[in-house]
């Protein structure tokens, strides 16, 4: 039996603060969360990074002297004596990796690298870098595996570390990209048990990716992975796992990522959506029917697979009744490209630079991390759409009270299904047609609350405090009647708008730009270059309340709400794990081993400072000055 592991209870608004936390000497074996199930599995190696200080040209601070900060090599020297190493992918892009910033010679595990060393007797030791070629003190050198290995220089002592890097996939050569997406592709095409015979423990198909998806943020009790403290380190252990995965399959590719923040502009035009690279974020019917990914299946027929699917047995989002058995995209939600929201004042430079000048606190910067900088890409690429008539022809007239944006009103159909407001069909065969599959407003709400007008359904759950709404609309206006008949509807949503967000190859390129953003926030902290502080919680008015459906047994009830306590999973010290993990951390101990360039994990991302794509000039600050 596994020893329980005790969690300190604490609300949202009682945040903890820490400084430093030594870790455990043995990794603790503790109680799972109650939405993992146990099934076997091998132990993931976790990995991290972290932050800096920005400075945009023709802007510089209101306060204080920004200096420019030199990206450096990938070099070390001591005792008169340097060493240093590059590869093909730093020399061409004329930047070492991480910036220079490692502290120790770094290779990029399986890309040939030369190392050099200023001495006249050389030595490299190791059992994991195979070296090429040796000329003197120049070697040819590949690093088969993660580690640390020896290069003894007229001897003097320099440790090389090998670990992956994660790079911008536009920044790849064209076989390396093919080399990830070939891996990728794998996990869609092969079976779980087929994948792990032939590949190894550490392989998981996509269908089994999406469940845990799906069991970590579609149960009626609360979203134990996003809109709360934990959602980065639930996603960076998810990454993690993914990236183990298509290791499996080929061990020279990793989780590389998208920089879409270059793309906010026009984020249908980016590359990425070519036929070869993730096929088409608009194709005509939804359903992506051309390129690579044309006709890549959901899970579906999932009813003894999951313990969660929507009623026509898709792992989805129970609320998202869409039937498909494809990955369907698109840019528009409920008529309005983009939710009528520009992407660039939620992905954009602005909004990146709006967060670094105002977000001072983990807590506070945690909510921009969640739903700016992530949840509205998925709602770009997944889109929303309505499927029946009654509704199409009211989308605008509603749209209206939103202030003429809908990206939001995702979230309030989620605390709706939580909450009881709306209730959605547990079964629909193949032959029942969407207009017969679809969620409603519970019959019961009436006599629930026999007062209250729809301006007043919407304002119970909380999320009119999250939504923008025309303040010159009135509180009778006919229009919040459609607006909770429409949002209990549910309509359609695409697989990245969901939970089932796992079975769209896009999701995997993501989150990147989320974890590199938190990286350099915490390496500037680190090295005193701002004031970056571990406070934990979710400084957001966003609705994650705890919906206790224990005493639910028929539709005219409705679930006990408690908004004052904290969803399992986002608190300091609950553990965090996905199926199959023989241990498990708390949230504190996972956010320290990924710390930036932490021995813990095995990876790092190819840029830390350099953010040039908005123009962006880094600067260093001294340590008596504050951000603007």
């Amino acid at each position: 039996m596994q020893q329980q592991h005790h969690h300190q209870q604490q609300q949202q608004q009682q945040q903890q603060h820490y400084g430093s936390v030594a870790l455990p000497e043995r990794r603790r074996r503790g109680a799972w969360p109650f939405w993992v199930r146990r099934r076997p599995h091998l132990v993931l190696l976790l990995v991290g990074l972290s932050g800096v200080m920005v400075w945009w040209p023709g802007v510089g601070p209101t306060s204080g002297r920004a200096a420019l900060l030199e990206v450096g090599k990938n070099d070390m020297c001591q005792d008169e004596v340097c060493a240093r190493a590059s590869n093909e992918y730093e020399r061409s892009l004329g930047r070492p990796i991480a910036d220079g910033l490692f502290p120790t010679v770094l290779l990029e595990t399986y890309q040939p690298t030369l190392v050099e060393a200023s001495a006249s007797d050389c030595e490299i030791i190791s059992s994991m870098v195979e070296v090429i070629a040796v000329d003197g003190c120049r070697f040819e050198v590949v690093a088969t595996a993660p580690g640390e290995s020896v290069l003894i220089a007229d001897g003097v002592k320099f440790t090389l570390t090998s670990k992956y890097v994660r790079r911008e996939l536009r920044d790849l050569t064209r076989e390396d990209r093919e080399r990830y997406l070939d891996a990728l592709t794998v996990l869609h095409g092969v079976e779980e048990s087929e994948g792990r015979k032939k590949y190894g423990e550490a392989f998981h198909s996509i269908a089994w990716f999406v469940r845990e998806h799906v069991y970590g943020a579609s149960q009626h009790v609360c979203d134990h992975w996003h809109t709360g403290a934990a959602f980065e380190n639930v996603h960076i252990l998810f990454t993690n796992r993914y990236e183990a995965a298509i290791q499996a399959v080929d061990p020279r590719t990793c989780a590389h990522y998208w920089n879409y923040v270059v793309d906010a502009r026009d984020v249908a035009g980016a590359v990425l959506w070519a036929d070869d690279w993730f096929s088409s974020i608009t194709p005509p019917n939804k359903v992506v029917d051309t390129g690579r990914w044309k006709y890549t299946p959901v899970p579906a027929d999932a009813f003894g697979f999951s313990a969660i699917t929507n009623a026509y047995g898709i792992l989805a989002s129970p609320w998202n009744t869409n039937p498909s058995r494809f990955v369907t995209r698109t840019n528009y939600q409920f008529g309005l490209k983009y939710g009528n929201v520009a992407p660039t004042t939620q992905i954009g430079c602005s909004a990146f630079r709006t967060a670094f000048e105002t977000e001072k606190t983990l807590a506070w910067a945690m909510p921009s991390i969640n739903t700016n900088f992530h949840a509205s890409v998925h709602s770009y690429v997944g889109g929303w759409w309505n499927y029946d008539p009654k509704f199409i022809a009211v989308e605008n007239a509603v749209s209206t009270i939103f202030d003429n944006s809908t990206g939001l009103v995702n979230a309030i159909t989620k605390v709706f299904w939580r909450s009881g407001f709306m209730r959605c069909p547990q079964f629909c065969g193949s032959d029942v047609p969407a207009t017969e599959c679809e969620c409603q407003l519970n019959p019961a709400l009436p006599k629930k609350y026999p007062n209250a007008t729809p301006y007043d359904i919407l304002n119970l759950t909380g999320v009119l405090n999250d939504v923008p709404t025309d303040p010159h609309i009135s509180k009778d206006d006919p229009r919040w009647e459609l607006a909770i008949k429409m949002i209990a509807n549910g309509g359609h949503q695409g697989t990245m708008s969901n939970d089932q967000s796992p079975a769209d190859p896009i999701f995997w390129i993501v989150h990147g730009v989320q974890e590199r953003y938190l990286q350099m926030l915490r390496w500037l902290n680190a090295t005193g270059k701002i004031d970056f502080e571990f406070v934990w919680g979710y400084n957001s008015t966003e609705v994650n309340a705890i919906n206790n459906w224990e005493n639910v047994k028929q539709d005219a009830d409705f679930p006990e709400v408690d908004r004052c306590s904290t969803c399992h999973g986002h608190r300091l010290h609950d553990l965090i794990a996905l199926d199959g993990d023989p241990v498990a951390y708390t949230n504190e101990e996972f956010y320290k081993m990924h710390a930036p360039f932490s021995p813990h994990i095995n990876y790092v991302y190819d840029q830390l400072l350099n953010w040039t794509d908005c123009g962006w000039v880094f600067g260093a600050m001294t340590p008596d000055e504050t951000r603007p």
